[in-house]
């Protein structure tokens, strides 16, 4: 890729990426700068529990009920849990290099929370609207790709690995077996009671039964999800705001090889994990950019939950988000995205 290649890239980048970067930096602001008596954290807690368990549900069903049934429902969660994997093994390989070369080792909990940046990405409340935005003339598609993406694989898995990492690494010896069947007990109900993903599924039984019967959503109900999945992308890029937190310059060295390997490492898995899939051009393109995306806010949540080191997590949301705007003009630029 030549120089004026990449020049333009960034500059097409950062033309789709600019307004959502603003939005963001609202969110900063208003963290700086929050209402009397109404703090920034208490602010993106209320934002993200309607975004959770009203809009984000009203999307999925909506998206969903109006997909094919075809083997992307298959092909879109493999490579999204390839990406995945491969990230975890590519972090844990590397660690370990790095500590038969230092002769010194991350802590397990910045190791747990480290190992979770390095393999799972923003997939939905940035994805959607960046997708939409680079892939203008297939929006809704975009929308599919992004669900399929996280629901049916990111967000599941992302719960499962964040309960192994909590009962392996952190449960104290005098805790024991049982301790650590409470923690995967825990994720599992957690995953039970994801609304966006159970909307999901229902609209795609709904969307085949629909289709069997050659009905469709009364237009005043798709006109009510439909507006209410528009207004869950701007409030989400806002929260994004809320959540990022300083920087500390002091743990940007420890965060650098999980940002590498999320921003880097798992488009080209995703891409080889898709190509081996036979997916649709456009699809695959998709795809290696919903892999690319920065890491998953969600992850701190789950970082406090089991006591991993949050502030090191922090820092690599930050820093990938920092980092987004180079690191897709070179996907870009190379023809990946």
């Amino acid at each position: 890729m030549t120089s004026a290649l990449f020049s333009i890239e960034i500059q097409s980048v950062l033309g789709t990426l600019l307004p959502f970067l603003l939005m963001i930096g609202l969110g900063i602001f208003y963290r700086l700068r929050p209402a009397p008596g109404f703090s920034a954290e208490s602010l993106r807690k209320h934002i993200a529990a309607v975004a959770l368990h009203i809009l984000f549900p009203c999307m999925a069903f909506r998206i969903m009920a109006q997909a094919p049934w075809d083997w992307d429902l298959l092909r879109i969660p493999l490579t999204s849990l390839g990406g995945t994997m491969g990230g975890l093994l590519l972090f844990w390989l590397l660690q370990r290099g790095i500590q038969a070369v230092r002769g010194s080792s991350l802590t397990p909990k910045t190791w747990a929370a480290l190992a979770l940046a390095s393999a799972w990405g923003n997939f939905t409340y940035l994805g959607i609207p960046l997708i939409q935005a680079r892939y203008p003339d297939s929006p809704e598609q975009g929308i599919r790709v992004a669900l399929l993406f996280d629901l049916f694989s990111g967000t599941p898995s992302l719960f499962f690995w964040s309960a192994v990492f909590g009962a392996l690494l952190l449960a104290s010896p005098e805790a024991g077996l049982p301790r650590k069947r409470s923690v995967l007990r825990e994720a599992a109900l957690s995953l039970v009671r994801m609304r966006p993903l159970w909307a999901a599924i229902l609209g795609l039984m709904t969307g085949e039964l629909l289709r069997l019967t050659s009905l469709q959503i009364p237009t005043p109900v798709d006109s009510t999800l439909k507006l209410a999945g528009t207004a869950l992308p701007p409030l989400m890029i806002f929260a994004i705001g809320l959540a990022l937190p300083r920087p500390r310059w002091s743990h940007i060295p420890k965060v650098i090889p999980s940002v590498l390997i999320k921003l880097a490492a798992l488009p080209l898995i995703a891409f080889q994990v898709g190509s081996a899939l036979n997916m649709d051009s456009t699809v695959l393109k998709m795809s290696v950019f919903e892999s690319a995306l920065p890491t998953m806010a969600l992850t701190l949540a789950l970082s406090d939950r089991y006591g991993f080191d949050t502030e090191a997590l922090a820092q690599s949301i930050f820093l990938s988000t920092l980092l987004l705007p180079i690191s897709l003009s070179l996907l870009g630029g190379f023809g990946l995205i």
